[in-house]
């Protein structure tokens, strides 16, 4: 969707902030393997974008997102999340938006800049 490519595109163009705090981003997504590959070529024909920077996990069972919480089995996919895990792997931080409601990353940056600070 629209969402999902400005938020992969919001987050490619951080990479380096979150890799300063020596954090990794890890994307998933409900769609196939085979989605996102041609969801890839697609990006690249436009000549627009390139592939984004970031692990992209697929998860067509839904294991992760049922997991995580954010799996919506009435219309077979999953809200808009991030999950802030700390190094020794405790979940620090979640948030689940509406379909229609893309994340903020400055946002993300600065609880992360907190998290670490406090620790």
């Amino acid at each position: 969707s629209k969402v999902c490519l400005t938020e992969l595109l919001a987050l490619c163009s951080k990479v380096s902030e979150f890799r300063a705090l020596h954090t990794e981003i890890v994307a998933c997504s409900v769609d196939s393997y085979y989605s996102h590959q041609a969801w890839y070529r697609e990006l690249q024909s436009t000549g627009k974008y390139a592939i984004p920077e970031l692990p992209l996990l697929s998860d067509p069972t839904h294991a992760i997102s049922k997991s995580y919480g954010c799996y919506l089995p009435e219309l077979g996919h999953s809200l808009r999340a991030h999950y802030i895990i700390d190094t020794r792997g405790i979940l620090r931080h979640v948030t689940i938006n509406d379909l229609a409601v893309g994340r903020n990353i400055k946002e993300i940056i600065r609880l992360i800049q907190a998290f670490q600070y406090t620790d």
